[in-house]
């Protein structure tokens, strides 16, 4: 199940929250830059890179502090909403399972 936003989050906040989960779960980027021609795969190893440096636990808040303020601008308040927030408030609190979750919720792996 993902959260549904009423609006979609721009194109700089979804490369933002792909390169903060990344960041956040493995670490400095490891792998070599896509090809020329991978466009999208540039952009986000562009955005993961910039990342380099900044702590798994700094990247995990960042991510969550992001994914809340996309919340607040777009996300009700019934249903799966409510889960959200929730996993939210807990991800605020330090747990890392609920930052796992959070992002498979958004479901931005695919985007």
């Amino acid at each position: 199940m993902s959260a549904k936003l009423k609006a979609k989050p721009t194109d700089a906040e979804l490369l933002d929250l792909y390169a903060l989960f990344k960041q956040a779960s493995v670490g400095d980027v490891n792998t070599e830059r896509p090809g020329m021609l991978d466009f999208k795969g540039k952009a986000k190893w562009d955005a993961w890179s910039a990342k380099k440096g900044l702590s798994k636990e700094d990247a995990e808040k960042a991510y969550v502090d992001l994914a809340k303020r996309l919340g607040e601008h777009g996300i009700g308040s019934s249903g799966p909403e409510k889960k959200f927030h929730f996993l939210v408030m807990l991800a605020l609190t330090g747990k890392s399972m609920c930052f796992n979750i959070l992002h498979s919720m958004l479901n931005f792996d695919n985007w």
